[in-house]
């Protein structure tokens, strides 16, 4: 069992029929399936049916799936209007195609279609997807693929073109300009590995996306024009939008693993269109490209490559690559034909995974997707050892590599310090909880986030029994241990989520989201019992707090909330100090 690829760089369609007669002269006789992809620079529809009406001549029984491009990838090389064609054999697996024309259905239900076929596969091993556009109807189609086993391969891109030509995706004799081409790969013997490259680094502050008015088009960045970014951090102009930013994409993270977003323009209003989707409440950062760290990245998937033994390798690669690393464009396509025989496209995105399994549209992406029938020869480590360095940089790489390096070194520093900042701006420094501004900003925060998500939210406020007493006896030394125990009493008795803060003095405020009133006051009663038996006082009395417990109710403002804590602690004081009083929704106050 083994995958045969044999690829082909076309300059016009008369050549071939000659490249169709090599493949047929060198195909393994006891190859069952034939797959024709076609990555074409030749955004003339004529031109690729051409194609298409050789190959079914030829090949009647051959799967054809193709697409236009933004510059095709053969043997370790890239080429620009050109086409290239690639025949992969195989002997043990079988295909199966789906269109999805969304001119004639609505994605949604042409993505069901498509779940629920796959579904019905038991020997599904892989998927491939061609999108014609990136746009809403590829965001939500994948978003239906996610769905599907978080370990199974999806993979693929979204047709490009150079300049001004229309993107196409196609099989067999059908072309699309709006929808998607499904290749499922079937088999037992077939084994399919993908993996994703990136080498961006996130430069500068966070920005949280306010507003939106699609899925890929942000308007607002902390309440403000959302290209304004590039005009303060990069002096970047709305003019000069499209042709500068190929190198300093959008830098988000999501589910734990950091993702690009390239803009492809901005409106007169100022909002960035890009080439992906994003959502409100997500953060993102400018990112800038490294060319070491590009190629590196690219070293270390390679060690997985190695370890699969593929037997073919297919990659969608990002325009925006291409054009960032210039002529550098072949350092990162090179290795991977020293593996196996390559092939593959630029795209105008490129389908992966998250962790989680999500299924998403990503930019300025390196995809490789090897292919194996059959077992593994089993890998030494050693074999490891025997992957050569990337070719050094020069030119204008070399220059940009350094400037990368000094950029990332300068940001590192820069950002410790800001978290050093930060902290000291947020924190109590005698008790090492949140000040009163923090504290007031997350209770205010979590109030907001109440409205919007129908959760509950109660409160603790706390306060130290007879410490002015302890001040005017012992003096400011003793009050200060006596706060900075209670601070290390609240630390132990609150979970993760929580928030604890000093509000002035010898008060403190606990803000439990998630939480009912009853296990809030479990938690209260729990500080008390903690801080009453954990420090003495030099006449051997020990420290006691009063508490004042609440739930945030729906009709509740911001200050009313503080006044109901604030009357259940005055209760707690009332009814002889070193007691928990919990503000119930009647107006009473019980101990």
């Amino acid at each position: 069992m083994t995958v045969k690829l044999m690829t082909f760089r076309l300059k016009t369609r008369d050549a071939l029929p000659q490249c169709i007669s090599t493949f047929q002269a060198q195909c393994p006789e006891n190859a069952t399936t034939v797959l024709a992809s076609i990555y074409s620079g030749w955004t003339d529809e004529d031109e690729v049916r051409t194609l298409l009406s050789q190959i079914r001549s030829a090949l009647p029984k051959a799967v054809i799936v193709g697409c236009t491009a933004s510059g095709e990838i053969m043997a370790g090389t890239m080429s620009l209007r050109t086409t290239v064609v690639t025949f992969m054999a195989f002997t043990s697996t079988q295909l199966q195609t789906q269109l999805i024309d969304f001119s004639n259905i609505p994605v949604n239900d042409g993505a069901a279609e498509v779940v629920a076929t796959c579904r019905k596969q038991n020997d599904l091993a892989g998927i491939e997807v061609l999108f014609a556009n990136n746009d809403a109807n590829a965001y939500a189609f994948l978003a239906a693929m996610s769905n599907l086993p978080r370990e199974l391969p999806i993979f693929g891109g979204v047709a490009g073109c150079e300049e001004n030509g229309s993107s196409y995706v196609f099989i067999n004799d059908t072309i699309i300009r709006n929808g998607a081409v499904v290749l499922c790969f079937l088999g037992h013997n077939i084994h399919i590995q993908v993996n994703a490259s990136q080498g961006w680094d996130p430069l500068g502050p966070w920005f949280h996306i306010t507003a939106m008015a699609a899925e890929n088009v942000i308007t607002e960045l902390n309440h403000r024009p959302a290209n304004y970014i590039y005009e303060k951090y990069l002096a970047i102009s709305p003019e000069d939008f499209e042709q500068e930013l190929l190198v300093f994409p959008l830098f988000l993270e999501r589910n734990g693993q950091p993702m690009l977003r390239h803009p492809s323009c901005t409106t007169q209003e100022g909002a960035i269109v890009l080439h992906g989707d994003c959502r409100i409440g997500e953060r993102v950062r400018l990112a800038y490209g490294n060319p070491a760290k590009i190629l590196n990245a690219l070293r270390n998937i390679r060690k997985n490559i190695l370890l699969f033994e593929p037997q073919a390798i297919m990659i969608f690669n990002c325009s925006s690559r291409r054009f960032f690393l210039l002529e550098a464009a072949n350092h990162e396509l090179k290795p991977f034909e020293d593996i196996a025989p390559s092939a593959g496209l630029y795209t105008a995105g490129e389908v992966g995974r998250t962790n989680n399994g999500e299924v998403s549209l990503r930019n300025m992406t390196l995809v490789s997707v090897s292919f194996r029938e059959g077992e593994t020869l089993q890998y030494r480590n050693s074999a490891i050892q025997l992957i050569p360095s990337h070719k050094p940089l020069t030119g204008a790489m070399k220059l940009m590599q350094h400037m990368a390096h000094f950029i990332t070194v300068t940001s590192e520093e820069l950002e410790a310090a800001n978290r050093q900042l930060q902290q000291l701006a947020t924190t109590d420094r005698l008790t090492a909880l949140y000040n009163r501004g923090e504290i007031e900003s997350i209770l205010q925060k979590e109030i907001a986030s109440r409205r919007q998500e129908n959760r509950q939210i109660c409160a603790i406020m706390l306060d130290v029994d007879n410490f002015k007493m302890v001040n005017d006896t012992y003096g400011h030394a003793i009050g200060d241990e006596v706060l900075h125990s209670i601070g290390a009493a609240l630390k132990r008795n609150i979970r993760r989520g929580d928030a604890a803060g000093r509000w002035g003095g010898e008060e403190f405020l606990i803000i439990l989201p998630n939480c009912s009133i009853d296990t809030a006051a479990n938690v209260a009663e729990r500080i008390r019992t903690d801080v009453a038996g954990d420090y003495t006082l030099p006449n051997g009395e020990h420290v006691t707090v009063s508490l004042g417990v609440a739930e945030f109710s729906e009709d509740m403002s911001y200050m009313n909330f503080y006044r109901i804590l604030d009357d259940a602690l005055y209760q707690a004081k009332h009814q002889g100090k070193n007691n928990v009083c919990i503000a119930s929704m009647d107006g009473q106050n019980h101990a």
